[in-house]
């Protein structure tokens, strides 16, 4: 499942994946949406403490103090090399603009 969901996030198309990895196409959406579900609950990344809800219900703010911390854990498990950085994907280096 997380072979399937990495490749399609990669760039694969549903049938180039489903013929991979032996799975009707049809099932590869509904197999990256479970992956991306089980993500998005993961209490180790906690996305919704990202950010501050603003005065109406459209208007969020980024949890600057959160990503700093991100900051930091992710720059220590680096051995301080990197910084600026509160997560990679597959080894690519994204930049961000500061909040």
């Amino acid at each position: 499942m997380t072979a399937i969901a990495l490749r399609y996030l990669a760039g694969g198309s549903h049938h180039d994946i489903g013929f991979g990895y032996s799975v009707h196409p049809n099932n590869v959406a509904r197999i990256v949406d479970e992956f991306l579900d089980a993500v998005a609950q993961s209490p180790e990344l906690a996305f919704e403490s990202m950010f501050i809800e603003g005065e109406c219900a459209d208007d969020w703010e980024w949890n600057v103090d959160r990503l700093k911390t991100l900051e930091i854990v992710f720059a220590h498990k680096k051995g301080g090399q990197i910084r600026g950085v509160c997560g990679a994907i597959d080894g690519i280096a994204i930049q961000m603009t500061s909040p």
